[in-house]
């Protein structure tokens, strides 16, 4: 497990349980993970991200050389942040210096399986196909990114995002603008997303820092609770039910004696 997974996890741990596993939730947290993704090695961009609250950094062009310098150090960020990219990206071996790496349903897996601190993460299409949703649990790959429309949440994207995080114990993401708004954010947690990935470029970092605090501001997610009665409530109405009966219960029916 490597750190972007550990920081998930920690994230995840304060979300409802999917599938009858997990911890409890936690109302002082929101449980949402930021990722930032920047299009090269640009150290001022990274800095900048992580000073606005990004907890790891994506980069998503090839480097333009090839090093042996971990990714976190290249950019310029404290070792605690996690940095990774694209395998498609991915010069030969230098993967070996990111914490995770993101692939693409048509990327080659082997080669990344034995790098057991690189986390792997999965992209997947807004609309997963059935047959994705039942192999998730076994796929070689540690979390999961989903693409979401940059328009209005419709009630059919939040459907399409609730049948991924409903088949998988998986931290799920989701791929979001920088600008994305309160009303689309507090859907998205609350429909099992911990992590969200937003891509940040010099002109628009500081809204980075916005999202961050929009973040830290959402409200405690709700317990949804049944309107059913309770059991002590239904013992109750089970009680008084059985009282009446045996109020007007008839007298047992005896033959007269000749």
């Amino acid at each position: 497990m490597g750190k972007l997974i550990q920081k998930l996890n920690r994230v995840g741990s304060t979300s409802a349980p999917r599938l009858g596993f997990g911890m409890g939730t936690d109302a002082k947290r929101s449980g949402m993970l930021l990722i930032a993704t920047i299009e090269s090695r640009d150290e001022a961009t990274a800095k900048a991200a992580v000073s606005g609250g990004a907890d790891a950094v994506l980069v998503s062009e090839p480097s333009a050389k090839k090093t042996k310098t971990s990714l976190a150090k290249s950019l310029g960020v404290a070792d605690n942040v996690a940095t990774g990219g694209y395998a498609s990206t991915a010069a030969d071996g230098e993967a070996a210096g990111w914490d995770f790496v993101v692939l693409l349903p048509g990327d080659p897996v082997g080669p990344l399986v034995d790098a057991e601190s690189l986390d792997r993460v999965l992209r997947l299409p807004r609309e997963v196909p059935d047959a994705t949703l039942r192999a998730l649990e076994a796929l070689p790959v540690d979390s999961i990114v989903l693409e979401i429309p940059e328009s209005a949440l419709l009630l059919e994207d939040l459907i399409s995002i609730c049948r991924v995080t409903q088949a998988t114990r998986k931290p799920v993401l989701a791929l979001v603008p920088i600008d994305i708004d309160r009303s689309t954010l507090i859907p998205l947690r609350d429909a099992g997303v911990v992590g969200l990935i937003a891509t940040v470029t010099k002109s628009n970092v500081k809204g980075l820092k916005t999202l961050h605090q929009m973040i830290l501001d959402l409200p405690a997610k709700k317990a949804r609770g049944s309107k059913s009665l309770s059991a002590p409530a239904l013992g109750l109405a089970v009680h008084a039910a059985g009282a009446n009966d045996d109020q007007y219960e008839e007298e047992p029916y005896e033959d007269d004696e000749e």
